[in-house]
């Protein structure tokens, strides 16, 4: 007579239904735009760029995507072209990147790597069973230079006073104690004492009777210099540095303007100098 056997019965497995919201909110996207000055992929790579470095440092997602989109408008704004876009863009990574905390000296993790001697590196097994010395030449030995020794190694590279001149060396001014003057440099006159014009965007700001500026605000020029290049039908002036034409916004942003002048006492050519 057969067995009769029993089995429990078992309730119908049902697979979990994703949820709507997701952990990770959607990465946004730059709009196409037909025409642009800038390719849209490239600014979709530096605003993931952008997003990324951001994430290190703000404390949820949603602020970082707005720091990184504000950040890439920015960029975006200024840049007439792809080459300014391109250096523009590099230089916001680099600012965003210095912007992350250093990591704490006790954080290093220990390494564990097979230590490998000079001598083993060099000789192999046979390292260990050959000896060798080296034998330096005497002819080269170093001169002990203190002195008047020093002194006369050094006055072959002296300048001359119209070496001096011609390399822009503040020199003692004759006629007022105290204060330098810069030959090679034209005085930018301004109706203002307080005054200054930046030798490299050409805007004017003001400074304290210190030196120092009164408000600092952002100098955006270009590096490069000028250079002609032949084009069909005649000449064209191009920036070395971005390849921007003449008159176009600046490439580069510095903290602060800073200004030459061909008399500035010498408190203030020290703190220029810093």
């Amino acid at each position: 007579m057969a067995s009769k056997t029993t089995t429990p019965n078992v309730p119908k497995r049902i697979a979990h239904a994703p949820s709507l919201q997701s952990a990770t909110l959607k990465r946004p996207v730059i709009p196409t735009e037909f025409g642009a000055k800038v390719p849209t992929n490239i600014r979709q790579r530096y605003l993931n760029l952008f997003i990324d470095e951001c994430l290190k440092i703000c404390s949820s997602q949603q602020e970082a995507f707005d720091k990184a989109l504000s950040e890439e408008k920015v960029a975006y704004e200024r840049s007439t072209s792809r080459n300014i876009y391109l250096n523009v863009a590099v230089n916001t990574l680099k600012k965003l990147r210095s912007l992350l905390p250093c990591p704490s000296q006790g954080a290093n993790k220990p390494n564990n790597r097979k230590v490998v001697s000079h001598e083993a590196m060099l000789g192999g097994k046979l390292a260990t069973k050959i000896s060798f010395s080296l034998n330096r030449s005497t002819s080269l030995q170093a001169e002990d230079l203190t002195g008047a020794a020093l002194y006369r190694r050094l006055k072959e590279y002296l300048m001359t006073e119209e070496q001096l001149k011609e390399n822009s060396y503040p020199m003692a001014c004759p006629e007022k104690p105290g204060r330098a003057v810069v030959f090679t440099v034209e005085e930018k006159k301004t109706a203002d004492s307080s005054c200054r014009v930046c030798c490299r965007c050409g805007t004017e700001y003001m400074v304290t009777p210190a030196g120092n500026c009164v408000r600092k605000e952002e100098c955006v020029h270009h590096w490069g210099r000028l250079r002609k290049q032949r084009v069909p039908g005649g000449w064209e002036t191009h920036y070395s540095c971005c390849s921007g034409v003449v008159g176009s916004p600046g490439c580069q942003v510095a903290k602060v303007s800073v200004a030459l002048v061909s008399l500035l006492p010498l408190c203030e050519l020290q703190h220029l100098s810093q």
